[in-house]
């Protein structure tokens, strides 16, 4: 990569394939959304190795313009760069657009070609790469976390420059999942808490003697076989390894918030109080009195 593609661009300076790499200044910290909050995060070594030629790749504000005035034609480069830079903008029609833009190399361009852009993320950061070609503008948006929705800051940008009032952007997926996941956690706690109340209170009837033994009831036989069935789920899920499986790392990469994996384990944890709170009011029943 720098070899063949940094160097020959001039890219050199302020572009890299490794941190290691980097000499100058320093490293952002990538942060991700994390119990209703932004909070630090650093990806796992060697996640994205692999990755690299997909663009992977460590840069600053500066390669990032230096590499869009490039493709803008306002850097002078090889001819053998100027013709690869310009089939890199050709829309591949035989797909449909998504979201009123085609798949190019590396590129989406819009149906009327008006805007070429390109976005990425890994799990904590995020960015967003930009141009009109007819009105000689770009716009690069750079975030260290994935609270941000680069594609909505940048038409916003764009928006401002040319005298318009820009929308506000929504929250993202990853901020979405962090709520909800936050507040789910906090309602099965909760029910966590009334199970245990009523577990506790059939235990010390047990004890005490006041309750006898029985045949299950049939609604108690489907509240247990239906724990049953979600437990199974949730451990499927939650530990795909146990049963041979693998959801490309799991679901629980590092994307994900720690808090929807919190809801989940809480919710494995209600499924088993359930369980016992179910299977213990069908076998056992209070004594009536005579």
């Amino acid at each position: 990569m720098k070899e063949e593609v940094f160097m020959p661009l001039g890219l050199n300076e302020n572009t890299f394939v490794y941190r290691e790499d980097v000499t100058g200044g320093t490293l952002s910290l990538g942060h991700k959304p994390s119990f209703l909050k932004s909070r630090p995060y650093t990806t796992p070594s060697g996640m994205y190795e692999g990755n690299k030629p997909a663009g992977h790749i460590i840069s600053s504000a500066e390669g990032l313009m230096t590499w869009l005035k490039i493709h803008m034609g306002l850097t002078h480069v090889s001819d053998f760069w100027s013709t690869l830079i310009e089939k890199a903008h050709e829309p591949d029609k035989s797909v449909e657009p998504v979201d009123g833009f085609y798949h190019a190399a590396g590129w989406m361009v819009s149906k009327d070609r008006t805007q070429i852009m390109h976005e990425g993320e890994i799990p904590n950061f995020v960015a967003n790469m930009s141009f009109w070609p007819d009105k000689g503008t770009a716009v690069c948006v750079l975030m260290n976390s994935t609270a941000g929705d680069p594609v909505s800051t940048t038409d916003g940008i764009f928006t401002l420059l040319n005298g318009g009032v820009p929308s506000v952007p929504d929250s993202t997926l990853y901020v979405l999942l962090d709520t909800i996941a936050v507040w789910a956690g906090i309602v099965l706690a909760i029910i966590v808490c009334v199970l245990m109340f009523f577990i506790l209170k059939e235990i010390f009837g047990i004890i005490q003697g006041s309750a006898k033994e029985g045949f299950p009831k049939t609604r108690g036989c489907i509240v247990i076989a239906a724990t049953f069935a979600a437990l199974a789920i949730a451990v499927t899920v939650l530990f795909p390894s146990l049963f041979g499986l693998n959801w490309g790392g799991g679901l629980f990469n590092a994307f994900v918030s720690p808090a929807v994996l919190m809801a989940l384990v809480i919710l494995c944890g209600a499924g088993i109080l359930l369980f016992v709170h179910a299977a213990g009011s069908s076998v056992f029943r209070k004594k009536t009195r005579k």
